[in-house]
């Protein structure tokens, strides 16, 4: 089946696509996030996009979507978050000189700081349910968001959650011992992290990347302030160009979470393009930003076809699975 759906992908092409990519999971770097991809499968997808197109800059790609001009046949790739992991791509982005973006958190750079996210995919596997639960009341998580998740989003889902809808998708400091004991408890801190500054000047100096805007915090934007939201991507914005040549105008929305309101204050806050994870082609239906497609562990490349053709999204349509224009925010219930 997944030689059918790659050869339907290659027939059909592509009308203009993003990828995204996150870290790779890697010796160096081992990963149990289904958002960190091995290197055989990082490279695999980028290889199965050019037998779909031809890999272009994101600039010149998000320019002529902009323009309304015809993006047929060209693909872009980007990742967020400046993993430090993406070092194990170097050789194979600099031997085939394919243009890569980067959306950097900038408030990560001087530390190359840790993500909770990551932190709570590597280390809820090895918890007992017991020990997870202990976790979470050491957290204080409210019932509300253990009681009203859908069962199918899995045990994690309630502190994921919580932590976008009341805490904007920052992690607390006052979390950071309870998430030490149970990192302990279980065999050790994650080992992804962010690129430092110094780290991602060398790995832009080798790989010739682009770099985009992914918000000073990575916090949750809908849940913030108008003033708040602004200084997260304008001061993301002007750290970045005060230490980098090439960087673009564009916010990688952290977590893919959106609506009218958080467009609309990224171009007040200089932006001329938010890119999201709405996973469509450039060339599908019509979604508010810049839509992108999300690469994560569990693709194969007859997926990754379908997905980066627009094949996927019209399976969906004929089946009745309509993409809703802005992504449900996280609640209680949600």
């Amino acid at each position: 089946m997944d030689r059918v759906a790659a050869a339907l992908g290659q027939i059909a092409g592509t009308r203009g696509a993003v990828l995204c990519f996150h870290g790779l999971d890697v010796a160096t770097a081992p990963s149990r996030s289904p958002m960190h991809v091995p290197l055989p499968l990082f490279e695999a997808t980028i290889a199965m996009a050019q037998t779909l197109g031809t890999v272009v800059p994101l600039g010149d790609l998000v320019t002529r979507h902009l323009a309304g001009r015809a993006t047929g046949g060209l693909i872009a790739l980007t990742a967020d978050d400046a993993y430090a992991s993406l070092f194990a791509a170097e050789p194979f982005l600099r031997r085939t000189g394919v243009p890569f973006a980067v959306f950097v958190v900038s408030g990560a750079l001087t530390t190359g700081q840790t993500y909770w996210w990551d932190r709570i995919d590597d280390a809820f596997p090895l918890a007992s349910a017991g020990r997870w639960r202990g976790f979470e009341d050491e957290c204080g998580l409210p019932e509300s968001y253990r009681q009203g998740q859908p069962a199918e989003e899995g045990p994690s889902r309630p502190i994921r959650q919580w932590l976008l809808a009341e805490h904007a998708g920052r992690w607390p400091a006052i979390l950071d011992a309870p998430m030490a004991r149970l990192e302990a408890d279980v065999g050790g801190p994650t080992r992804q992290r962010s690129m430092t500054e110094s780290e991602l000047t060398h790995f832009v100096a080798r790989t010739s990347a682009q770099l985009g805007i992914h918000t000073v915090s990575h916090a949750a934007l809908p849940f913030l302030s108008d003033d708040e939201l602004v200084r997260e991507i304008a001061g993301c914005h002007g750290e970045l160009r005060a230490r980098f040549r090439d960087v673009l105008p564009y916010v990688a929305i952290p977590f893919g979470l959106f609506d009218a309101r958080t467009l609309r204050l990224a171009t007040e806050a200089g932006m001329t393009a938010s890119l999201t994870l709405a996973g469509e082609t450039l060339g599908g239906r019509s979604h508010p930003g810049v839509p992108r497609v999300c690469v994560v562990r569990a693709h194969t490349s007859g997926v990754i076809a379908l997905k980066v053709s627009g094949m996927a999204a019209v399976l969906n349509r004929v089946r009745g699975r309509a993409t809703a224009a802005y992504p449900p925010l996280p609640s209680p219930t949600t």
